[in-house]
């Protein structure tokens, strides 16, 4: 539309450059946090993992906001893969597991990391995926990842009341109309759109 980069009631558009995205995305978050949205209302969508606007990136960043009052490095936390996890991360189940009753693509929070006796690194761990707990060995630890930002792909089926969707010129490969599309349409609420203009018109 003409007004794309105007604010409107239940959409807005900040632009920036790559390099910006996960400062902007960061502020985005904790004031969305500060006006009252929970953990599991409020989506990062991202097309691709890597880079500075990347699935991982951002991962690492919004877990900081949300971890913030949790006194953060205080508590345990696992290392697992290239992300540090801990009780009351969001989580994304990447494998279906049906006699567990969650499948890919559920969304969930940690809610406890046992340790044995003596011990240091957790040995199970425990999500909470909408009131079915599913706990898991260490040998199953790589059937979740972090999840306060997850890839549009992974989005798809899912509604959140607010979603942050940083789009830039580094994603060209991914900039495709169904893909904008399918971001957008995540959002039940609020969109917030990040990025650079040129990218999102690509899409178009």
């Amino acid at each position: 539309p003409k007004d794309l980069l105007n604010n409107q009631p239940d959409r807005s558009f900040i632009p920036c450059s790559e390099r910006q995205v996960a400062s902007v995305v960061k502020q985005v978050t904790t004031r969305a946090k500060e006006k009252g949205f929970e953990l599991m209302a409020v989506q990062v969508l991202a097309p691709m993992y890597r880079g500075a606007a990347g699935v991982d990136q951002l991962n690492d960043v919004v877990q900081k906001v949300w971890q913030a009052d949790s006194q953060y490095h205080k508590k345990k936390a696992v290392k697992i893969r290239e992300h540090s996890y801990q009780i009351g991360d969001k989580v994304l189940q990447l494998v279906n597991n049906p006699d567990q009753n969650v499948f890919n693509g559920d969304i969930g929070i940690i809610v406890s990391m046992e340790q044995t006796k003596g011990q240091t690194v957790p040995v199970r761990i425990t999500i909470d995926f909408d009131e079915n707990e599913v706990t898991y060995q260490r040998n199953e630890w790589n059937q979740f990842t972090l999840a306060y930002c997850t890839s549009i792909h992974k989005s798809q089926g899912s509604e959140f009341p607010m979603v942050i969707l940083p789009l830039v010129h580094q994603f060209y490969r991914m900039l495709q109309r169904n893909l904008l599309y399918t971001a957008v349409t995540r959002a039940s609420e609020f969109l917030i759109l990040v990025g650079e203009p040129h990218a999102f018109e690509q899409c178009v």
